[in-house]
């Protein structure tokens, strides 16, 4: 437990290896309006950290809405890198 550094409320900290720990809602809120649909976007919301998050952590604690930006991310990555589809 600590306190987010974004909202200021004492919560369960989660993040990387990169070591920056912020709230679930707060991880949430940031990949829903900040992913745009790119492998890159879905990176630490650290201002400067570029570490992308690991398959593992969006599976353990992204929303389900989180979730569906992710899964289209991969699906919209595989049919550009093979036109064929």
């Amino acid at each position: 437990n600590g306190t987010c550094s974004v909202c200021y409320e004492d919560n369960i900290l989660v993040g990387e290896s990169c070591h920056h720990l912020f709230c679930i809602n707060c991880w949430n809120e940031y990949l829903l309006n900040n992913a745009n649909g790119t492998f890159d976007s879905f990176h630490c919301m650290e201002s400067g950290c570029s570490h992308h998050l690991s398959l593992q952590f969006i599976l353990s604690y992204c929303s389900e809405d989180v979730l569906i930006k992710y899964k289209d991310m991969i699906v919209n990555t595989i049919l550009k890198k093979n036109k064929g589809y």
